[in-house]
């Protein structure tokens, strides 16, 4: 008892080791891809992928590749695959009530939609991640919730709470590449709403972020404000630095690549699917045939159990029957006969059991390849007799297939082994010809045997 616990520990600790170093790899390809993802994004997507093959889900590190992988196919307008790994992110947030990334999931969720054109769906999670961060305090992600609302509210031409949400971004934020961002937002709100002073300012300063995405932004922002003013300085100005920020945006951006990642991600996919039904259904049918051998097997056993079980009945009641013959001989002549009679019938039901059982073990036998090399030697000796070798091979394989049959004949019947061998080659359809080749004995020999075999079962 002892001993099975140790085994079950050892087990579970193994185990436990395993998961470890999986998870301590997943880490470490996420880390690496975070470091190459700004100019190598179809590697870093394919590196998230990898490393959430790796993972457990519903873990922390499971929920931040999600996001990470969702962020990344975002910034290359994979639009609908950012949304589903976004939507599969808080999915295990709310399977393992963790709070820690469920307020950003949330948040990611709703950028998505706006992405997509739906600011209405937008902007209820994001409300909701609003919620949850305030709740949580914290700063960073309401910020960046309040820097969504204003977006949104933009988009629903809501200047009012567009503007407000954006001032609290600001106030809130001490990351610099945000307020910037926040700063190229507000640009574009007041921009909308035809106050083209207050959008050149905050489109200025939009214009200095380190973000080469929103200096672009805020770069368009200026051209259109150039164009309604009609500053032509302005707008030529402007229209040279946003070519400058698009060549190199389109230097560092590899949409094409990234799309490639992820039809071959597609294409894996399905095939690991069609290749797992595929599998599903071998071992279906190998455990479908298992079972049916393992039937046939067992309801073999049992036929043979019983078949030995009626054998062996018969045999205890002839010899139950001689000693109640042998002890009434002296008495009543009559009963003696109804006995021998009784004898007489019993032994022929034993010799009918042990008979079918020779056909049955012949059938099996004629369909194996050995019975057919048995027969292409008998024939291509048909004028001399098999060689020792042979006739060794086909006495193995004989004994092989009438095991059971050979016993029973030796056993309840006064017939020696080579008599017996001699009936299985009787019952595979020899003939007396077949049988002295294959026995190596002439045509007499073989007529002989088998008068006497006749002669013993009578």
């Amino acid at each position: 008892m002892n001993s099975r616990i140790c085994y079950i520990v050892i087990l579970l600790c193994f185990f436990a080791c395993h998961s470890d170093r999986y998870q301590e790899k997943a880490t470490r390809l996420y880390e690496y891809g975070i470091e190459i993802e700004s100019f190598q994004p179809d590697s870093a997507a394919y590196l998230y992928r990898r490393a959430l093959s790796l993972t457990s889900p519903n873990s922390d590190l499971s929920v931040a590749l999600h996001l990470r992988l969702g962020n990344l196919l975002r910034t290359h307008h994979l639009y609908n695959r950012a949304l589903e790994e976004h939507t599969i992110a808080l999915k295990e947030c709310m399977a393992n009530d963790s709070t820690k990334y469920t307020a950003r999931a949330l948040r990611e969720v709703g950028k998505d939609y706006l992405y997509k054109n739906s600011p209405d769906s937008a902007l209820g999670y994001i409300k909701e991640a609003l919620s949850l961060s305030e709740a949580a305090s914290d700063t960073l992600e309401m910020t960046a919730a309040h820097n969504n609302l204003s977006v949104v509210y933009g988009e629903l031409k809501d200047l009012e709470q567009a503007t407000k949400h954006a001032y609290r971004a600001i106030s809130l934020s001490k990351d610099s590449t945000l307020i910037y961002r926040t700063y190229s937002a507000i640009g574009k709100m007041f921009l909308l709403s035809g106050q083209y002073d207050s959008a050149y300012h905050y489109s200025r300063q939009g214009s200095l972020s380190p973000n080469i995405y929103t200096r672009a932004n805020s770069y368009k922002q200026l051209c259109e404000v150039a164009l309604e003013t009609k500053n032509g300085a302005l707008y030529e100005e402007c229209v040279n630095l946003l070519n400058l920020a698009n060549d190199s945006i389109e230097k560092i951006n590899r949409t094409e690549s990234m799309g490639e990642t992820e039809y071959q991600y597609d294409l894996e996919q399905i095939l690991y699917t069609e290749k797992t039904r595929y599998y599903r259904w071998i071992a279906v049918v190998i455990i479908g045939a298992l079972l049916i051998l393992f039937l046939y097997i067992q309801k073999r056993r049992s036929r043979d159990k019983a078949w030995k079980a009626q054998v062996e009945a018969l045999r205890q009641k002839i010899e139950t029957a001689h000693e109640c013959d042998e002890g009434n001989i002296k008495g009543n002549m009559g009963e003696s006969n109804v006995v021998a009679r009784q004898v007489d019938n019993e032994r022929k039901e034993l010799q009918s059991l042990i008979d079918k059982k020779g056909d049955v073990c012949a059938l099996s036998f004629m369909r194996t390849k050995a019975y057919k090399n048995m027969k292409s030697m008998i024939e291509a000796k048909s004028e001399s007799v098999l060689s020792i070798d042979e006739r060794q091979m086909v006495s193995q394989s004989i004994h092989k297939a009438f095991n059971e049959y050979i016993d029973a004949l030796k056993k309840h019947t006064k017939l020696t082994q080579d008599e017996a061998v001699l009936c299985c080659l009787v019952k595979c359809g020899l003939n007396t010809k077949e049988c002295a080749v294959c026995k190596g004995v002439s045509l007499n020999a073989i007529r002989t045997q088998k008068s006497r075999i006749k002669s013993k079962l009578m």
